[in-house]
């Protein structure tokens, strides 16, 4: 706190001081100022504005579809029920799945 007082006393101004991340946490944490009040002032930041930056972990709707269709599991039901039968079991059951067949919609027993 010596040292933010020290940048007051030698003129410096409210208005144009950059923020103290660790009183601004502090005063929040104590109660001294609101949350909001919190957010809005710990978004200060010096970088330069760079045009169509995107947050980290963004990623565009063609790769996050493409990722999630690789992870998808596709059923042949007509060929699992041939190798059933050949097996000689005559129902589809898997660890709590419940598979639909592709032209009545209903589930398959």
């Amino acid at each position: 706190m010596d040292h933010i007082h020290d940048h007051f006393r030698g003129g410096e101004l409210a208005a144009t001081a950059r923020p103290d991340f660790f009183v601004l946490n502090h005063m929040q944490m104590h109660g001294l100022i609101s949350r909001e009040k919190h957010d809005h002032l710990t978004t200060y930041s010096e970088r330069p504005f760079v045009d169509g930056l995107r947050p980290r972990g963004w990623e565009p709707d063609s790769r996050r579809y493409r990722r999630e269709r690789e992870t998808q599991v596709e059923h042949d039901l007509q060929k699992e029920r041939r190798l059933l039968k050949k097996n000689g079991r005559t129902k589809l059951r898997a660890q709590g799945h419940i598979y639909v067949h592709a032209s009545s919609g209903k589930p398959a027993l």
